[in-house]
Protein backbone atom coordinates (compact mmCIF):
# COMPACT_ATOMS: atom_id res chain seq x y z
CA UNK A 1 0.00 0.00 0.00
CA UNK A 2 2.69 2.20 0.48
CA UNK A 3 4.60 1.75 -2.49
CA UNK A 4 1.11 3.39 -3.70
CA UNK A 5 1.40 6.20 -1.55
CA UNK A 6 5.02 6.87 -3.18
CA UNK A 7 4.06 6.76 -6.66
CA UNK A 8 0.88 9.39 -6.09
CA UNK A 9 3.58 11.50 -4.56
CA UNK A 10 5.68 11.36 -7.91
CA UNK A 11 3.08 12.30 -10.21
CA UNK A 12 3.56 15.78 -10.48
CA UNK A 13 7.65 15.24 -10.25
CA UNK A 14 7.84 13.00 -13.13
CA UNK A 15 9.30 14.90 -16.47
CA UNK A 16 10.91 13.82 -19.90
CA UNK A 17 14.14 11.84 -19.16
CA UNK A 18 17.00 13.42 -20.79
CA UNK A 19 20.50 11.66 -21.35
CA UNK A 20 23.30 13.28 -18.59
CA UNK A 21 20.53 15.48 -17.02
CA UNK A 22 22.18 16.16 -14.24
CA UNK A 23 18.46 17.66 -12.69
CA UNK A 24 15.12 16.92 -14.07
CA UNK A 25 12.56 19.97 -12.99
CA UNK A 26 8.38 20.63 -12.70
CA UNK A 27 6.59 22.38 -13.20
CA UNK A 28 7.44 22.48 -16.87
CA UNK A 29 5.81 23.53 -20.20
CA UNK A 30 6.80 20.09 -21.17
CA UNK A 31 3.57 18.97 -19.65
CA UNK A 32 1.36 21.44 -21.19
CA UNK A 33 -0.26 21.40 -24.94
CA UNK A 34 -1.17 24.40 -27.33
CA UNK A 35 -4.56 25.72 -26.73
CA UNK A 36 -5.63 29.09 -28.50
CA UNK A 37 -9.25 29.23 -26.32
CA UNK A 38 -6.87 30.01 -23.16
CA UNK A 39 -5.62 33.50 -22.02
CA UNK A 40 -1.93 31.80 -21.88
CA UNK A 41 -2.38 30.40 -25.17
CA UNK A 42 -1.34 26.09 -23.26
CA UNK A 43 -3.20 24.28 -21.82
CA UNK A 44 -1.94 21.88 -18.72
CA UNK A 45 -1.07 17.99 -19.96
CA UNK A 46 -0.15 16.11 -17.16
CA UNK A 47 0.17 12.32 -17.51
CA UNK A 48 -2.47 10.42 -16.46
CA UNK A 49 -2.05 6.67 -16.97
CA UNK A 50 -0.34 5.72 -13.95
CA UNK A 51 -2.81 6.93 -12.34
CA UNK A 52 -6.27 6.48 -13.99
CA UNK A 53 -8.57 4.28 -12.75
CA UNK A 54 -6.13 2.37 -10.00
CA UNK A 55 -6.20 5.22 -8.17
CA UNK A 56 -9.04 7.09 -8.62
CA UNK A 57 -8.70 10.39 -6.37
CA UNK A 58 -5.65 11.18 -8.07
CA UNK A 59 -6.82 10.42 -11.66
CA UNK A 60 -9.62 12.66 -10.89
CA UNK A 61 -7.65 15.57 -9.85
CA UNK A 62 -5.27 15.29 -12.79
CA UNK A 63 -7.95 15.41 -15.03
CA UNK A 64 -8.93 18.75 -13.33
CA UNK A 65 -5.54 20.07 -13.65
CA UNK A 66 -5.45 19.32 -16.87
CA UNK A 67 -8.00 21.94 -17.92
CA UNK A 68 -6.15 24.52 -16.77
CA UNK A 69 -4.31 27.12 -18.86
CA UNK A 70 -0.80 27.08 -16.81
CA UNK A 71 0.64 25.70 -12.96
CA UNK A 72 0.54 27.35 -9.93
CA UNK A 73 1.37 30.68 -9.33
CA UNK A 74 2.56 29.49 -6.06
CA UNK A 75 3.91 26.01 -7.34
CA UNK A 76 5.56 23.58 -5.23
CA UNK A 77 8.90 23.22 -7.11
CA UNK A 78 10.16 19.87 -7.87
CA UNK A 79 13.91 19.03 -8.77
CA UNK A 80 14.98 15.72 -9.27
CA UNK A 81 18.77 15.14 -9.20
CA UNK A 82 21.32 12.05 -9.62
CA UNK A 83 23.28 13.07 -6.98
CA UNK A 84 22.73 13.95 -3.06
CA UNK A 85 22.80 17.43 -2.36
CA UNK A 86 23.85 19.87 0.56
CA UNK A 87 20.29 21.38 1.15
CA UNK A 88 22.61 24.10 3.08
CA UNK A 89 23.81 25.62 -0.50
CA UNK A 90 20.42 26.04 -1.50
CA UNK A 91 19.72 30.08 -1.85
CA UNK A 92 18.44 31.96 -4.88
CA UNK A 93 22.13 31.61 -6.31
CA UNK A 94 21.89 28.13 -6.67
CA UNK A 95 18.50 27.72 -7.78
CA UNK A 96 15.77 30.40 -8.48
CA UNK A 97 12.96 31.40 -10.96
CA UNK A 98 12.98 34.31 -12.95
CA UNK A 99 10.06 35.59 -15.21
CA UNK A 100 11.06 35.52 -19.07
CA UNK A 101 10.76 38.96 -19.29
CA UNK A 102 13.14 39.84 -16.44
CA UNK A 103 13.24 40.72 -13.63
CA UNK A 104 14.93 39.81 -10.19
CA UNK A 105 15.44 35.78 -9.35
CA UNK A 106 12.90 34.49 -7.07
CA UNK A 107 14.26 31.92 -4.56
CA UNK A 108 12.39 28.82 -3.08
CA UNK A 109 11.95 28.38 0.98
CA UNK A 110 9.53 25.98 2.45
CA UNK A 111 12.25 23.15 2.02
CA UNK A 112 11.87 19.38 1.86
CA UNK A 113 14.77 17.46 0.62
CA UNK A 114 13.77 13.04 0.25
CA UNK A 115 17.18 11.70 0.12
CA UNK A 116 15.95 8.47 -0.59
CA UNK A 117 14.42 9.51 -4.09
CA UNK A 118 16.86 12.72 -4.53
CA UNK A 119 14.02 15.27 -5.00
CA UNK A 120 13.82 18.38 -3.88
CA UNK A 121 10.78 20.49 -2.91
CA UNK A 122 9.94 24.14 -2.07
CA UNK A 123 7.80 27.02 -2.76
CA UNK A 124 8.94 30.88 -4.02
CA UNK A 125 9.57 33.33 -1.59
CA UNK A 126 6.82 35.22 -3.07
CA UNK A 127 3.64 34.64 -5.60
CA UNK A 128 4.42 34.36 -9.05
CA UNK A 129 2.52 36.49 -11.82
CA UNK A 130 -0.52 34.85 -13.33
CA UNK A 131 -0.23 34.09 -17.12
CA UNK A 132 3.72 34.58 -16.78
CA UNK A 133 6.63 32.43 -18.15
CA UNK A 134 8.96 31.43 -15.74
CA UNK A 135 12.31 29.96 -15.88
CA UNK A 136 13.75 27.45 -13.19
CA UNK A 137 17.44 27.64 -12.94
CA UNK A 138 19.62 25.12 -10.96
CA UNK A 139 23.55 25.89 -10.72
CA UNK A 140 26.23 23.58 -11.20
CA UNK A 141 27.57 24.38 -8.04
CA UNK A 142 24.05 22.59 -6.92
CA UNK A 143 23.54 20.13 -9.31
CA UNK A 144 26.84 19.25 -10.84
CA UNK A 145 25.52 20.19 -14.00
CA UNK A 146 23.56 23.51 -14.68
CA UNK A 147 20.12 22.67 -16.27
CA UNK A 148 17.10 25.10 -16.74
CA UNK A 149 13.55 24.62 -17.74
CA UNK A 150 10.55 26.96 -18.50
CA UNK A 151 6.75 26.83 -17.40
CA UNK A 152 3.96 29.14 -17.72
CA UNK A 153 1.88 30.10 -14.48
CA UNK A 154 -2.81 29.82 -15.02
CA UNK A 155 -4.30 33.21 -15.32
CA UNK A 156 -6.04 32.92 -12.19
CA UNK A 157 -8.17 36.19 -11.74
CA UNK A 158 -8.98 37.07 -15.19
CA UNK A 159 -12.32 34.80 -15.81
CA UNK A 160 -14.10 35.82 -12.36
CA UNK A 161 -13.60 39.66 -13.48
CA UNK A 162 -15.61 39.19 -16.78
CA UNK A 163 -17.73 37.31 -14.43
CA UNK A 164 -18.48 39.93 -12.40
CA UNK A 165 -18.96 42.54 -15.72
CA UNK A 166 -21.85 40.21 -16.31
CA UNK A 167 -22.65 40.74 -12.79
CA UNK A 168 -23.42 44.44 -12.89
CA UNK A 169 -24.84 44.27 -16.51
CA UNK A 170 -27.42 42.05 -15.03
CA UNK A 171 -29.21 44.65 -12.71
CA UNK A 172 -29.63 42.74 -9.42
CA UNK A 173 -31.69 44.36 -6.54
CA UNK A 174 -32.86 44.53 -3.73
CA UNK A 175 -36.21 43.58 -3.02
CA UNK A 176 -37.81 45.07 0.53
CA UNK A 177 -39.98 42.57 2.59
CA UNK A 178 -40.69 44.54 5.86
CA UNK A 179 -39.11 47.01 8.55
CA UNK A 180 -38.73 47.15 12.28
CA UNK A 181 -37.96 49.92 14.65
CA UNK A 182 -34.55 49.78 15.76
CA UNK A 183 -33.55 47.91 18.94
CA UNK A 184 -36.76 45.47 18.56
CA UNK A 185 -36.06 42.30 20.35
CA UNK A 186 -36.13 39.74 17.57
CA UNK A 187 -36.43 35.98 16.90
CA UNK A 188 -34.57 34.08 14.23
CA UNK A 189 -36.16 31.02 13.06
CA UNK A 190 -33.58 28.50 11.26
CA UNK A 191 -34.67 26.03 8.34
CA UNK A 192 -32.16 23.02 9.39
CA UNK A 193 -34.83 20.92 7.96
CA UNK A 194 -36.34 19.57 10.77
CA UNK A 195 -40.74 19.87 11.25
CA UNK A 196 -40.32 23.31 12.38
CA UNK A 197 -37.54 25.61 12.11
CA UNK A 198 -35.48 26.92 15.49
CA UNK A 199 -36.29 29.67 17.18
CA UNK A 200 -33.18 31.75 18.19
CA UNK A 201 -33.01 35.11 19.77
CA UNK A 202 -30.70 37.89 17.71
CA UNK A 203 -27.95 39.39 19.87
CA UNK A 204 -28.41 42.87 19.19
CA UNK A 205 -25.38 45.34 20.22
CA UNK A 206 -25.62 47.70 16.77
CA UNK A 207 -29.46 49.56 17.79
CA UNK A 208 -27.56 52.94 19.39
CA UNK A 209 -28.31 55.78 16.70
CA UNK A 210 -30.32 53.71 14.71
CA UNK A 211 -33.74 54.59 12.97
CA UNK A 212 -34.84 51.21 11.78
CA UNK A 213 -33.97 47.27 10.53
CA UNK A 214 -34.71 46.80 7.26
CA UNK A 215 -35.13 43.00 6.00
CA UNK A 216 -34.96 41.91 2.26
CA UNK A 217 -33.65 39.95 -0.19
CA UNK A 218 -31.10 40.36 -3.01
CA UNK A 219 -31.70 39.10 -6.06
CA UNK A 220 -28.25 38.23 -8.42
CA UNK A 221 -27.20 35.73 -10.90
CA UNK A 222 -25.53 32.53 -10.25
CA UNK A 223 -22.94 29.97 -11.67
CA UNK A 224 -23.01 27.67 -8.91
CA UNK A 225 -24.22 24.03 -10.16
CA UNK A 226 -25.84 21.57 -7.07
CA UNK A 227 -22.21 20.06 -6.48
CA UNK A 228 -21.13 23.68 -5.84
CA UNK A 229 -18.52 23.63 -8.71
CA UNK A 230 -18.60 26.09 -11.52
CA UNK A 231 -18.98 25.39 -15.50
CA UNK A 232 -15.22 25.02 -16.96
CA UNK A 233 -14.66 26.81 -19.80
CA UNK A 234 -11.72 27.95 -21.75
CA UNK A 235 -10.15 31.01 -20.51
CA UNK A 236 -10.82 33.60 -22.95
CA UNK A 237 -14.34 33.49 -21.99
CA UNK A 238 -16.45 32.78 -18.95
CA UNK A 239 -19.07 30.70 -18.28
CA UNK A 240 -22.56 31.79 -18.55
CA UNK A 241 -24.89 32.10 -15.56
CA UNK A 242 -27.32 29.42 -14.62
CA UNK A 243 -30.15 31.02 -13.75
CA UNK A 244 -30.97 33.70 -10.49
CA UNK A 245 -30.94 33.42 -6.85
CA UNK A 246 -31.73 35.54 -3.95
CA UNK A 247 -29.85 35.87 -0.06
CA UNK A 248 -31.16 37.33 2.36
CA UNK A 249 -30.21 41.24 4.33
CA UNK A 250 -30.09 43.01 7.20
CA UNK A 251 -29.89 46.39 6.93
CA UNK A 252 -29.53 48.93 9.94
CA UNK A 253 -30.53 52.79 8.47
CA UNK A 254 -29.12 55.45 11.08
CA UNK A 255 -31.35 57.94 12.69
CA UNK A 256 -31.83 61.69 11.90
CA UNK A 257 -31.36 63.50 8.61
CA UNK A 258 -29.35 61.49 6.16
CA UNK A 259 -26.47 63.81 4.56
CA UNK A 260 -26.37 65.27 0.83
CA UNK A 261 -26.43 62.22 -1.26
CA UNK A 262 -27.61 60.06 1.53
CA UNK A 263 -25.90 57.88 4.09
CA UNK A 264 -22.87 55.89 3.31
CA UNK A 265 -23.31 52.43 3.59
CA UNK A 266 -20.86 49.93 4.82
CA UNK A 267 -21.33 46.45 3.68
CA UNK A 268 -20.66 43.35 6.07
CA UNK A 269 -19.89 39.59 4.84
CA UNK A 270 -20.18 37.23 8.14
CA UNK A 271 -17.82 34.62 9.39
CA UNK A 272 -17.41 30.42 8.29
CA UNK A 273 -20.77 28.85 9.66
CA UNK A 274 -22.49 32.04 10.78
CA UNK A 275 -24.85 34.49 9.17
CA UNK A 276 -25.88 38.01 8.08
CA UNK A 277 -27.38 38.24 11.41
CA UNK A 278 -23.96 38.99 13.07
CA UNK A 279 -24.42 42.94 11.44
CA UNK A 280 -25.87 43.41 14.67
CA UNK A 281 -22.84 42.34 16.60
CA UNK A 282 -20.61 43.57 14.09
CA UNK A 283 -22.23 47.66 13.90
CA UNK A 284 -22.09 48.67 17.56
CA UNK A 285 -20.85 52.08 16.40
CA UNK A 286 -22.04 52.40 12.49
CA UNK A 287 -25.04 54.56 12.55
CA UNK A 288 -24.50 57.02 15.56
CA UNK A 289 -21.34 57.52 13.45
CA UNK A 290 -24.01 58.14 10.64
CA UNK A 291 -22.94 54.67 8.37
CA UNK A 292 -25.66 52.28 7.59
CA UNK A 293 -24.64 48.82 7.62
CA UNK A 294 -26.00 46.04 5.37
CA UNK A 295 -25.69 41.92 5.24
CA UNK A 296 -25.80 38.82 2.85
CA UNK A 297 -25.96 35.44 3.66
CA UNK A 298 -23.26 34.04 1.84
CA UNK A 299 -23.05 31.13 -0.03
CA UNK A 300 -24.78 28.23 1.81
CA UNK A 301 -25.28 29.76 5.24
CA UNK A 302 -28.76 30.98 7.06
CA UNK A 303 -30.11 27.25 7.08
CA UNK A 304 -32.64 26.61 4.78
CA UNK A 305 -36.05 28.20 2.99
CA UNK A 306 -38.12 28.84 5.63
CA UNK A 307 -36.10 30.84 7.38
CA UNK A 308 -37.67 34.12 9.11
CA UNK A 309 -37.45 37.17 11.41
CA UNK A 310 -40.17 37.27 14.16
CA UNK A 311 -40.67 40.43 16.57
CA UNK A 312 -43.90 41.43 18.38
CA UNK A 313 -46.00 39.15 16.44
CA UNK A 314 -44.68 40.25 13.14
CA UNK A 315 -42.95 37.58 10.54
CA UNK A 316 -40.36 38.53 8.09
CA UNK A 317 -39.51 36.23 5.47
CA UNK A 318 -35.57 35.03 4.96
CA UNK A 319 -34.89 32.09 3.48
CA UNK A 320 -31.48 30.83 3.76
CA UNK A 321 -29.41 29.62 1.37
CA UNK A 322 -29.14 26.24 2.33
CA UNK A 323 -30.77 22.84 1.24
CA UNK A 324 -30.21 19.42 1.81
CA UNK A 325 -28.03 18.49 -0.46
CA UNK A 326 -26.89 15.32 1.00
CA UNK A 327 -30.16 13.74 1.79
CA UNK A 328 -30.25 13.31 5.13
CA UNK A 329 -33.14 15.44 6.43
CA UNK A 330 -30.67 17.75 8.03
CA UNK A 331 -29.96 21.45 6.22
CA UNK A 332 -25.82 22.47 7.21
CA UNK A 333 -23.86 25.08 6.42
CA UNK A 334 -21.04 23.08 5.26
CA UNK A 335 -22.99 20.52 2.89
CA UNK A 336 -24.22 23.69 0.27
CA UNK A 337 -20.41 25.26 0.92
CA UNK A 338 -17.91 22.62 -0.09
CA UNK A 339 -18.62 20.56 -3.16
CA UNK A 340 -19.28 16.47 -1.79
CA UNK A 341 -15.97 15.10 -0.25
CA UNK A 342 -14.38 12.45 -1.12
CA UNK A 343 -14.34 10.08 -2.89
CA UNK A 344 -16.35 12.55 -5.45
CA UNK A 345 -14.16 13.48 -8.44
CA UNK A 346 -14.85 17.32 -7.62
CA UNK A 347 -13.67 16.69 -3.93
CA UNK A 348 -10.33 18.62 -4.28
CA UNK A 349 -12.09 21.87 -5.53
CA UNK A 350 -13.77 22.20 -2.18
CA UNK A 351 -14.67 26.09 -1.60
CA UNK A 352 -13.75 27.47 -5.04
CA UNK A 353 -16.84 28.12 -6.68
CA UNK A 354 -18.80 28.93 -3.43
CA UNK A 355 -15.69 32.10 -2.56
CA UNK A 356 -15.87 33.46 -5.81
CA UNK A 357 -20.31 32.79 -6.08
CA UNK A 358 -19.94 34.95 -3.13
CA UNK A 359 -17.55 37.77 -4.13
CA UNK A 360 -19.58 37.72 -7.32
CA UNK A 361 -22.85 38.30 -4.79
CA UNK A 362 -20.92 40.90 -3.43
CA UNK A 363 -20.23 42.58 -6.74
CA UNK A 364 -24.44 42.46 -7.14
CA UNK A 365 -25.17 44.22 -3.90
CA UNK A 366 -22.61 47.05 -4.58
CA UNK A 367 -24.55 47.56 -7.93
CA UNK A 368 -27.73 47.02 -6.50
CA UNK A 369 -26.81 49.91 -4.21
CA UNK A 370 -25.60 52.50 -6.99
CA UNK A 371 -28.57 52.02 -8.96
CA UNK A 372 -30.41 53.05 -6.03
CA UNK A 373 -33.33 51.39 -4.08
CA UNK A 374 -36.98 52.57 -4.54
CA UNK A 375 -37.93 51.77 -0.72
CA UNK A 376 -34.33 53.26 0.60
CA UNK A 377 -34.19 56.41 -0.77
CA UNK A 378 -31.68 58.00 1.94
CA UNK A 379 -28.93 55.37 1.10
CA UNK A 380 -26.24 56.83 -0.67
CA UNK A 381 -25.31 55.29 -3.97
CA UNK A 382 -21.40 56.07 -4.42
CA UNK A 383 -20.33 56.03 -0.53
CA UNK A 384 -19.97 52.38 -0.20
CA UNK A 385 -17.58 50.22 1.73
CA UNK A 386 -16.79 46.81 2.58
CA UNK A 387 -15.86 45.14 5.97
CA UNK A 388 -15.53 41.27 6.40
CA UNK A 389 -14.83 38.65 9.07
CA UNK A 390 -12.98 35.58 8.97
CA UNK A 391 -15.18 33.82 5.26
CA UNK A 392 -15.99 37.34 5.10
CA UNK A 393 -12.67 38.25 5.06
CA UNK A 394 -11.34 35.85 2.58
CA UNK A 395 -14.26 36.14 -0.25
CA UNK A 396 -14.22 39.47 0.59
CA UNK A 397 -10.03 40.28 -0.03
CA UNK A 398 -11.75 38.70 -3.75
CA UNK A 399 -14.54 40.43 -3.73
CA UNK A 400 -12.31 44.32 -3.17
CA UNK A 401 -10.36 42.67 -6.09
CA UNK A 402 -12.84 42.56 -8.51
CA UNK A 403 -15.02 45.37 -7.61
CA UNK A 404 -13.51 49.14 -7.70
CA UNK A 405 -16.13 50.59 -6.73
CA UNK A 406 -15.86 49.58 -3.40
CA UNK A 407 -14.04 52.92 -1.39
CA UNK A 408 -12.52 51.51 0.63
CA UNK A 409 -12.26 47.89 2.44
CA UNK A 410 -11.34 46.31 5.65
CA UNK A 411 -10.30 42.76 5.65
CA UNK A 412 -10.58 41.04 9.43
CA UNK A 413 -8.84 37.40 9.69
CA UNK A 414 -8.37 36.06 6.46
CA UNK A 415 -6.58 33.73 5.36
CA UNK A 416 -5.39 31.63 2.17
CA UNK A 417 -5.61 29.37 0.86
CA UNK A 418 -8.11 27.59 2.68
CA UNK A 419 -6.31 23.91 2.57
CA UNK A 420 -3.42 25.16 4.49
CA UNK A 421 -6.68 26.93 6.96
CA UNK A 422 -7.96 23.64 7.33
CA UNK A 423 -4.58 21.66 8.02
CA UNK A 424 -2.74 24.51 10.25
CA UNK A 425 -6.41 24.81 12.65
CA UNK A 426 -6.44 22.56 14.96
CA UNK A 427 -10.30 23.16 14.99
CA UNK A 428 -10.66 22.52 11.19
CA UNK A 429 -7.27 19.74 10.84
CA UNK A 430 -10.04 16.40 11.43
CA UNK A 431 -11.50 18.12 8.02
CA UNK A 432 -8.00 17.40 6.60
CA UNK A 433 -7.22 13.93 8.20
CA UNK A 434 -10.78 12.89 7.30
CA UNK A 435 -10.01 14.01 3.77
CA UNK A 436 -7.31 12.02 3.27
CA UNK A 437 -9.10 8.84 4.63
CA UNK A 438 -11.47 9.43 2.32
CA UNK A 439 -9.72 9.45 -1.04
CA UNK A 440 -9.22 5.95 -3.21
CA UNK A 441 -6.62 4.91 -2.24
CA UNK A 442 -6.32 6.32 1.54
CA UNK A 443 -3.20 8.30 2.29
CA UNK A 444 -3.93 7.54 5.37
CA UNK A 445 -6.14 5.24 7.78
CA UNK A 446 -9.32 6.27 9.50
CA UNK A 447 -7.99 6.67 12.53
CA UNK A 448 -4.30 7.46 12.03
CA UNK A 449 -2.78 10.78 12.82
CA UNK A 450 -0.72 12.51 10.53
CA UNK A 451 1.98 15.09 10.87
CA UNK A 452 2.92 16.07 7.46
CA UNK A 453 5.66 18.39 9.07
CA UNK A 454 5.68 20.46 6.00
CA UNK A 455 7.73 23.84 6.89
CA UNK A 456 6.74 27.57 7.48
CA UNK A 457 8.23 30.54 5.88
CA UNK A 458 11.57 30.96 7.46
CA UNK A 459 11.70 26.89 8.79
CA UNK A 460 14.61 24.84 8.17
CA UNK A 461 14.01 22.41 5.47
CA UNK A 462 12.89 18.91 6.43
CA UNK A 463 15.57 16.71 5.30
CA UNK A 464 14.27 12.84 6.62
CA UNK A 465 10.15 12.91 5.16
CA UNK A 466 7.85 10.13 5.31
CA UNK A 467 6.39 8.48 1.88
CA UNK A 468 3.18 9.28 3.81
CA UNK A 469 4.25 12.76 4.67
CA UNK A 470 5.83 13.29 0.87
CA UNK A 471 2.21 12.12 -0.74
CA UNK A 472 0.21 14.00 1.68
CA UNK A 473 2.03 16.99 0.40
CA UNK A 474 1.39 16.01 -3.35
CA UNK A 475 -2.52 15.99 -2.82
CA UNK A 476 -2.05 19.75 -0.66
CA UNK A 477 0.02 21.38 -3.76
CA UNK A 478 -3.06 20.09 -5.75
CA UNK A 479 -5.63 20.97 -3.64
CA UNK A 480 -3.85 24.43 -3.54
CA UNK A 481 -3.69 24.52 -7.62
CA UNK A 482 -6.89 23.25 -7.93
CA UNK A 483 -8.39 26.14 -6.04
CA UNK A 484 -6.17 29.15 -6.36
CA UNK A 485 -8.82 31.04 -9.06
CA UNK A 486 -10.97 31.12 -5.90
CA UNK A 487 -8.19 31.56 -2.94
CA UNK A 488 -7.88 35.23 -1.61
CA UNK A 489 -3.81 35.50 -1.78
CA UNK A 490 -4.17 34.61 -5.34
CA UNK A 491 -6.25 38.46 -5.90
CA UNK A 492 -4.69 40.41 -3.03
CA UNK A 493 -2.26 41.79 -5.86
CA UNK A 494 -5.21 43.36 -7.35
CA UNK A 495 -5.86 45.38 -4.47
CA UNK A 496 -4.99 49.09 -3.62
CA UNK A 497 -3.38 49.19 -0.45
CA UNK A 498 -4.37 53.10 0.67
CA UNK A 499 -8.12 51.80 0.19
CA UNK A 500 -7.17 48.58 2.33
CA UNK A 501 -6.71 47.96 6.12
CA UNK A 502 -6.04 44.47 7.34
CA UNK A 503 -6.48 43.52 10.96
CA UNK A 504 -5.10 40.08 11.88
CA UNK A 505 -5.22 38.20 15.37
CA UNK A 506 -1.71 36.69 17.25
CA UNK A 507 -2.34 33.44 17.57
CA UNK A 508 -5.36 32.83 15.52
CA UNK A 509 -6.55 29.36 16.43
CA UNK A 510 -8.99 29.20 13.42
CA UNK A 511 -7.24 30.85 10.30
CA UNK A 512 -3.72 30.80 11.28
CA UNK A 513 -1.37 33.23 11.32
CA UNK A 514 0.43 31.81 8.41
CA UNK A 515 -2.67 31.79 5.97
CA UNK A 516 -2.84 35.89 6.85
CA UNK A 517 0.42 36.47 5.94
CA UNK A 518 -0.30 34.65 2.35
CA UNK A 519 -2.86 37.52 1.72
CA UNK A 520 -0.34 39.97 3.34
CA UNK A 521 2.64 39.37 1.21
CA UNK A 522 0.96 38.35 -2.22
CA UNK A 523 -0.73 42.20 -1.80
CA UNK A 524 2.15 43.89 -0.38
CA UNK A 525 -0.22 45.06 2.54
CA UNK A 526 2.46 44.59 5.88
CA UNK A 527 2.16 48.77 5.91
CA UNK A 528 -1.63 48.27 5.77
CA UNK A 529 -2.30 45.40 8.85
CA UNK A 530 -2.44 45.73 12.11
CA UNK A 531 -2.24 42.94 15.04
CA UNK A 532 -4.47 42.33 17.21
CA UNK A 533 -2.08 41.05 20.52
CA UNK A 534 -4.85 39.30 22.54
CA UNK A 535 -1.60 37.50 24.46
CA UNK A 536 -1.10 40.51 26.14
CA UNK A 537 -4.83 40.67 27.39
CA UNK A 538 -6.68 38.89 30.53
CA UNK A 539 -7.69 36.62 27.72
CA UNK A 540 -4.50 35.24 26.30
CA UNK A 541 -5.62 31.95 26.72
CA UNK A 542 -8.50 32.08 24.14
CA UNK A 543 -8.60 31.37 20.59
CA UNK A 544 -8.82 35.65 19.37
CA UNK A 545 -10.16 34.97 16.06
CA UNK A 546 -13.66 36.29 17.06
CA UNK A 547 -12.44 39.09 18.45
CA UNK A 548 -14.34 41.47 16.15
CA UNK A 549 -17.71 40.41 17.12
CA UNK A 550 -16.63 39.03 21.01
CA UNK A 551 -18.20 41.55 23.91
CA UNK A 552 -15.68 39.46 26.17
CA UNK A 553 -12.72 40.19 23.98
CA UNK A 554 -10.69 43.65 24.40
CA UNK A 555 -10.27 43.76 20.54
CA UNK A 556 -14.20 44.17 19.86
CA UNK A 557 -14.78 47.52 20.50
CA UNK A 558 -11.30 48.79 19.39
CA UNK A 559 -11.33 47.11 16.40
CA UNK A 560 -14.52 48.15 15.42
CA UNK A 561 -13.64 51.57 15.88
CA UNK A 562 -10.40 50.86 14.24
CA UNK A 563 -12.64 49.84 11.22
CA UNK A 564 -15.44 52.50 11.32
CA UNK A 565 -12.62 54.93 11.37
CA UNK A 566 -11.10 53.60 8.10
CA UNK A 567 -14.54 53.02 6.63
CA UNK A 568 -15.71 56.65 6.74
CA UNK A 569 -12.49 58.63 6.66
CA UNK A 570 -9.37 56.70 4.94
CA UNK A 571 -7.59 57.09 8.19
CA UNK A 572 -5.90 54.38 10.26
CA UNK A 573 -5.93 55.11 13.67
CA UNK A 574 -4.18 53.55 16.78
CA UNK A 575 -7.22 52.19 18.58
CA UNK A 576 -5.85 51.87 21.63
CA UNK A 577 -2.43 54.43 21.75
CA UNK A 578 0.16 53.49 23.97
CA UNK A 579 -1.35 50.23 25.00
CA UNK A 580 -0.22 48.14 22.55
CA UNK A 581 -3.21 45.49 22.57
CA UNK A 582 -3.14 47.22 19.33
CA UNK A 583 -0.13 47.55 16.94
CA UNK A 584 1.02 47.79 13.23
CA UNK A 585 2.32 44.52 11.77
CA UNK A 586 6.23 43.86 12.17
CA UNK A 587 8.43 41.83 10.56
CA UNK A 588 7.96 38.28 9.97
CA UNK A 589 5.48 37.96 12.96
CA UNK A 590 3.08 35.80 11.01
CA UNK A 591 5.31 33.59 9.36
CA UNK A 592 4.55 31.19 12.96
CA UNK A 593 1.60 29.72 14.28
CA UNK A 594 1.94 31.43 17.75
CA UNK A 595 0.21 28.92 19.46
Amino acid sequence: MLRAFVLAALVLAVAPSHAAAAARIFPSDRWTVRDPAQVTGKRVHLPTAEACPSRPSDCAELQRLNRLDGFDVEPRVQVSFDRRIDVSTVSARTLSLRAAGGGPAIGLDRLVWDPARRILTGSPVRQLRPATRYRVRVAAALAGTATSDAFTTMSTTVQLRRMAASVRASKPALHVLGTLPAGTPMTRLIDRGGATPDAEPVPDLSATGAAQYVFGTLDVPTWLRPDRTFATVPTKRAPAPLGRTSASFTLIVPAGTPPSGGWPVAIFGHGFLRSHYDVFLAARGNAARGVATIAIDAVGHGGGPRGAIVADGTVIPAPGRGRDTDGDGVISDLENLRTPPQPDPDASFLLRDALRQSALDTVGLVTALRAGVPALPQLSRTAITYYGQSMGGIYGTIAAAIEPRVVRSVLNVPGGPPIDVVRLSPGFRPLFLAELAARRPPVMGPSATLDERLPLRGEPPVTAPSPRVLAAATVIARIAWLGRSGSPEAYAPLLQPARTLVQVAFGDQTVPNPTNDEIVRAGGLAARTWVFRNDRTPTADSNPHGFLLDPASQGDILGQAQALTFLRTGRVGDPDGPAEVFERLRGNLLWSLNY
